[in-house]
C-alpha cells in the first residue's frame, strides 16, 4: 500500500512539472510576441536609419541597375547612373513612377525596411526639377516635427544627362530686330546666319523646330520639328521683322506643341530675343507653365541686350526656372556661338535628396 502511494505521488509532481514548464514557455512566448511587438513600433536608432540611408543612396548611384534597361515590370536592381553621379534621365522618370505607383515594392527593392521613403531632386537653388513634364518628388515625406527630428538624409550632388534631343527655336521676330548693328546688318539677318551656322552642329536623330509671333496674340510654329535642317533654314530666312514681343504667350505656345509634337525624350528650348515682354505677359510664368508641360530645359540668348535691362532680368529669370543658362550675344558669331553652347549643355546640375523615417 506504501508503494502505491510512492508511485503516485511521482506521477502527480511530474505532470506539476510538466504543467509548470507548459506555462513558463507560454509566458516566455507572450513576452516574446510583445517584446517584438513594442521593438517594431519603436523608433529606430540613428545608426540604422544612417546605415539604410547609404544602402539607398548606394543603390541608386552605383550602377544603372538590371537589366541595364529595366522597367516597372522588369526591374530587379534599381539604379539611375549607368555613370557613378551623372543620373540617367529616362530611369530617374521610372523611378519617380514607380515609387508614386507602387510605394511598397519600390521600398523592398530599395531595401528601406520598415521606415518610410521620400525623394525629391532639385536644383542647386533648391527649385524641385521637373522630368518628363512632372516634379521630380515622390514617396511619403515626415507627417510630423517628431518624424523629422528621427529622420536620416542623404544629399547626393550629382549631373542629369541629357541626350536624344528635340530642340525648339524661339525665334524673335519682333519690329526692333529690324534695327542695324554697328556693321549694317539688321539683327535679323544676323540672328538668322547664326541659327545656319548652328544648324551645323546638329547631330543626326536630334530634330529641330522653329517658333515666333505677330503682335500680341499670335504665336505660331513656323517649322515643325524635323530632322531634315535644309528645311529649317528656309523657314528662318522666311521670317520678316514686325510687331510687338509676346514672350510669356509664344514660350506657352512652343511649350504646347512640344508637348503633343516632340518625337525624342529631351525636350529644349532656345529663345531667342532682343527685348522685353511688351505684351503685358510675364516671361517667367510662361518658363514655369513650359517646365510643366513636358519641357526639360529652357535656355535663354538675350541679343544686344543692355547688362541689367528689364529683357536681360527676364531671360535670366526665365533660364533660372528653366534650370538652363543665359547667354549674351552682342553679333552674329556671338550668337552662333552662343546657340552652340546651349545645344552642347546636355548636364544639368542637381541635388537628389533621399529621406528615410519611421
Amino acid at each position: 500500500m506504501k508503494k502505491s502511494l510512492k508511485s503516485s505521488k511521482g506521477q502527480v509532481n511530474s505532470l506539476d512539472l510538466i504543467f509548470a514548464i507548459v506555462i513558463f514557455m507560454f509566458v516566455i512566448t507572450l513576452f516574446e510576441f510583445n517584446w517584438l511587438g513594442v521593438v517594431s513600433n519603436s523608433q529606430p536608432t540613428e545608426d540604422e536609419l544612417s546605415l539604410r540611408t547609404y544602402h539607398t543612396a548606394n543603390t541608386l548611384f552605383e550602377s544603372g541597375g538590371y537589366p541595364s534597361n529595366w522597367t516597372a515590370d522588369t526591374v530587379q536592381v534599381i539604379g539611375i547612373c549607368d555613370e557613378r553621379n551623372v543620373v540617367n534621365k529616362d530611369k530617374l522618370a521610372r523611378l519617380i513612377n514607380l515609387i508614386n505607383t507602387n510605394y511598397t515594392r519600390a521600398k523592398e527593392l530599395l531595401g528601406v525596411g520598415p521606415n518610410e521613403l521620400y525623394l525629391n531632386v532639385t536644383d542647386p537653388s533648391n527649385n524641385i526639377v521637373y522630368v518628363d513634364g512632372v516634379q521630380a518628388s515622390a514617396g511619403l515625406a515626415p507627417s510630423s516635427a517628431l518624424a523629422s527630428a528621427h529622420s536620416s538624409s542623404s544629399m547626393q550632388i550629382s549631373s542629369l544627362i541629357r541626350s536624344n534631343n528635340s530642340i525648339a527655336i524661339v525665334f524673335d521676330q519682333s519690329g526692333s530686330m529690324d534695327d542695324e548693328l554697328p556693321n549694317g546688318q539688321t539683327k535679323i539677318d544676323a540672328a538668322k546666319n547664326a541659327t545656319n551656322n548652328f544648324l551645323l552642329h546638329i547631330v543626326p536623330g536630334d530634330e529641330v523646330a522653329v517658333t515666333t509671333f505677330r503682335n500680341c496674340g499670335n504665336s505660331y510654329t513656323a517649322q515643325n520639328f524635323t530632322t531634315d535642317m535644309n528645311r529649317v533654314r528656309w523657314a528662318v530666312l522666311g521670317l520678316s521683322a514686325s510687331g510687338y514681343t509676346p514672350i510669356e504667350n509664344v514660350t506657352r505656345h512652343t511649350a504646347s506643341y512640344i508637348s503633343s509634337h516632340a518625337n525624342n525624350t529631351n525636350r529644349v528650348m532656345i529663345v531667342l530675343s532682343d527685348g522685353e515682354e511688351t505684351c503685358g505677359g510675364s516671361p517667367g510664368a510662361g518658363a514655369t507653365y513650359a517646365m510643366s508641360h513636358g519641357v526639360n530645359i529652357i535656355h535663354t540668348i538675350g541679343f544686344v541686350l543692355a547688362p541689367g535691362s528689364a529683357g536681360e532680368q527676364q531671360l535670366k529669370q526665365m533660364a533660372q526656372v528653366g534650370g538652363g543658362r543665359y547667354f549674351s550675344a552682342n553679333n552674329s558669331q556671338e550668337l552662333s556661338d552662343a546657340f552652340a553652347q546651349a545645344y552642347q549643355s546636355s548636364e544639368k546640375q542637381v541635388v537628389v535628396n533621399i529621406v528615410l523615417w519611421r
